[in-house]
């Protein structure tokens, strides 16, 4: 930022201008002091519509929609228990647009939007967290960026966060290894071993010290999420291999030109909706993201009717087996119909996702109310070069991140939307940082994460999710992702992954997002596994253990690629959670293509 001197000849006129900038300056600082030294507290009520500052809900505290324009305005939220009362921030099923620069839910604190029996969108509503907020920098060492601090009261019995002391130094944690393993009782009816909270890479500033980064969804040890939405989720009992109304496939030929393309099935979408059609011709770019103008069902099937014409060719029938010899090649999926006339097949018709749902958590830009920037001056030139200029390729977007101890945490019918940190390991759409053992109802299902800046469902240490009928498109680097080869005993079933994009400079990166360790071939151009991956040929599912299920997930425009890591150990290896031996790997030092923050 440039600073400039004005020099002015009229005395009189100075004055009068200082007269009235002082007047200004001390009515701002009365509205920062009000607002930050001051912070709303929400206690059984209905929460008013805020000014930008810090909201602590210490008790139920009711988000209805009935402030202007069912706007509400605050930067840092800490949904906590005071010890008499716990804090509970229930959204109704209303038209809600709700800004927050870091919302963190801790101990004993809920955060509630729709149930399974009345989601939200069944009245119509229509819920969006904004998570806004400026980079403040990497930062060396311990530095970096402030996350939100945890402000639940600490005591003799409590340490940070709501945890108990005697769970908090339970155990320590080292970088190779734990170097104990003392079981506690943990929320959620687990029976694990707690280890310490550490900032996230990049997030160590302070003092106070924060454990989940900032411009972030966090659940910290105790808390509870559980949000609902209506459009695109099936709730009840839903078999493994189906994808019901969250993506579905074609029923017939898509040709280029074609505005009215046929579903399989019945779905709940609407006009205005937006959707991707998978590419069925090798090429990823194909995949094309589309606008709902009409939607018309009949007999079982639905036609959509677009705003504009796709662009390429989607293949809408099985393939047929019937000059495979019988007893040669795949047995007949008795979960896939074949296309009529064929009696063995393989399924091959392009789905197409619904990306828009009823819940939305999108990013904002630096500052409140401001929108996620465009990237129109990022990117020039034959070949393209990125621009170096402050703010034309914006990749900072907000992060969710669940940490070890949690009560509960429950999504469905979720729309993630340009979130992840470009270029920042621990920064995800969509992150399981570290849960360890998890309660044994863990899941996101029915929900869509598209246009990341970093991938888009990542699993870390953390065993006991359940993924189901999720939808991914777009994503820099991998996109469902377990990190260091810990993780086991989840499920990922009838997911949908497409274009999981390269962090390389093309027009398929348009903000000239860096990869995480995305580095550049040495000379000799030996493949580096797994460090050089997210940039050299990022993969819809990067699986790096076997001990998990996984059905009927499909990946269209990049490869589902299963990484064997010959006892691969990370820092989060214990005897202890897992079945499973695993050594050390050992990071590469290298030049970067478009480095990483």
């Amino acid at each position: 930022m440039k600073t400039y001197r004005t020099h002015a000849h009229n005395c009189a006129a100075i004055q009068s201008l200082t007269t009235n900038l002082l007047a200004v300056l001390l009515a701002m600082a009365f509205l920062s002091t009000s607002t930050s030294a001051q912070p709303t507290t929400c206690n059984n009520q209905v929460l008013p519509a805020g000014n930008g500052g810090d909201l602590i809900v210490t008790g139920m505290c009711t988000v209805d929609g009935t402030a202007p324009s069912g706007t509400y305005l605050y930067k840092n939220v800490n949904i906590i228990s005071n010890g008499t009362s716990n804090g509970t921030l229930l959204f109704e099923d209303a038209v809600i647009n709700f800004w927050a620069e870091s919302i963190l839910v801790e101990n004993n604190g809920s955060l509630l939007a729709g149930t399974p029996t009345s989601p939200i969108g069944t009245a119509g509503g229509q819920l969006t967290i904004h998570l806004y907020g400026k980079d403040q920098g990497t930062g060396t060492g311990t530095n970096g960026g402030q996350g939100i601090v945890c402000k639940t009261p600490v005591s003799s019995t409590i340490g940070p966060c709501g945890v108990p002391s005697s769970i908090w130094n339970s155990n320590t944690m080292s970088m190779i290894d734990p170097t104990s393993c003392t079981q506690s009782t943990l929320p959620g009816g687990v029976n694990d071993c707690f280890y310490q909270y550490m900032p996230l890479d990049y997030d160590g500033g302070g003092p106070p010290v924060g454990y989940f980064g900032y411009k972030v969804l966090a659940v910290s040890y105790g808390g509870t999420l559980q949000l609902f939405g209506k459009k695109g989720a099936s709730y009840g009992s839903v078999k493994p291999f189906g994808s019901e109304t969250s993506w579905a496939r074609l029923n017939s030929l898509v040709s280029a030109g074609d505005t009215t393309p046929v579903l399989d099935r019945t779905v709940d979408w609407q006009a205005g909706d937006q959707i991707v059609l998978t590419t069925t011709d090798y090429l990823p770019g194909h995949s094309e993201q589309l606008t709902i103008q009409s939607v018309s069902t009949s007999n079982g099937v639905t036609t959509i009717t677009m705003t504009a014409a796709v662009a390429y060719m989607h293949d809408g029938t099985t393939y047929d087996l019937k000059n495979v010899p019988s007893g040669v090649g795949p047995d007949q999926d008795p979960n896939v119909t074949c296309t009529a006339g064929q009696a063995r097949c393989v399924e091959t018709r392009a789905a197409v996702g619904l990306l828009t749902r009823s819940i939305q958590i999108v990013s904002g830009g630096d500052t409140l109310q401001s929108p996620f920037p465009g990237y129109s001056n990022c990117m020039s030139g034959t070949p393209p070069t990125c621009s170096s200029t402050t703010g034309d390729c914006y990749y900072f977007g907000g992060h969710t991140i669940v940490r070890q101890g949690f009560n509960k945490f429950q999504m469905q019918g979720v729309e993630f939307y340009q979130l992840g940190q470009g270029g920042r390991i621990m920064h995800y759409p969509v992150h399981f940082h570290m849960a360890r053992q998890t309660p044994v109802t863990t899941f996101v299902k029915d929900s869509s994460v598209w246009d990341s800046m970093t991938r888009w469902y990542t699993i870390h240490a953390t065993q006991g999710v359940t993924l189901a009928r999720n939808v991914g498109y777009l994503s820099i680097g991998h996109g469902y992702y377990f990190e260091d080869g810990t993780e086991a005993n989840n499920l990922l079933a009838a997911n949908l992954g497409v274009f999981a994009r390269g962090a390389v400079i093309n027009s398929q990166n348009p903000r000239c997002v860096p990869g995480i360790l995305a580095e550049a071939y040495q000379s000799d151009g030996v493949d580096q596994i797994p460090y050089s991956t997210d940039i050299d040929h990022p993969t819809s599912y990067w699986i790096t253990n076997g001990w998990n299920d996984f059905q009927y997930n499909m990946a269209a425009g990049t490869g589902t690629w299963v990484v064997r890591v010959y006892k691969a150990r990370a820092p989060s290896s214990s005897t202890k959670i897992r079945p499973i031996p695993w050594c050390r790997v050992r990071r590469a030092s290298r030049v970067r293509i478009l480095p990483s923050a």
